[in-house]
């Protein structure tokens, strides 16, 4: 059975892992971004050139670990942000800066407005986008490599 967690919910079960476990937050940010490198791997071939497109909060901050961690591995990134690093606040703060000190291409973008088509896709409420890189935001159609 599938089960849908609201974005409240995952706030709340965060709050709760956090606060009960001591845990760093930021610490489950590197590890929520290593996770989403993992699942990409099965997806794109190592070296392969991958679109990462960050909100502010928090999930842009896992997106820009993950962008980092992807470059670690030999990957390309281009990094699509709603606001510059310097804009982000707390751990998506950190992880947008230390992506920005290792390189990567960012395409800071505050103009994207939350209800725009394109917004859609970059924040993940939408699965497909009618924006030119809409090729690149889709999900895969194929199976993962083994």
């Amino acid at each position: 059975m599938i089960r849908t967690i609201s974005p409240q919910d995952m706030r709340e079960m965060e709050r709760a892992f956090l606060e009960g476990t001591g845990y760093p937050s930021i610490l489950l940010m590197e590890h929520a971004a290593q996770a989403v490198v993992d699942a990409l791997s099965a997806y794109a071939k190592a070296g392969s050139r991958v679109l990462f497109v960050c909100g502010s909060g928090n999930n842009g901050g896992d997106g820009c670990a993950a962008a980092r961690l992807w470059m670690q591995r030999g990957g390309q990134a281009d990094v699509w942000l709603l606001k510059s690093p310097s804009q982000m606040k707390g751990d998506a703060g950190v992880n947008g800066c230390l992506l920005n000190s290792c390189g990567a291409p960012l395409n800071v973008n505050a103009s994207v407005r939350h209800g725009d088509p394109a917004a859609g896709a970059k924040l993940g409420h939408q699965r497909h986008s009618r924006h030119p890189a809409g090729d690149r935001i889709k999900p895969p159609r194929h199976r993962p490599r083994k």
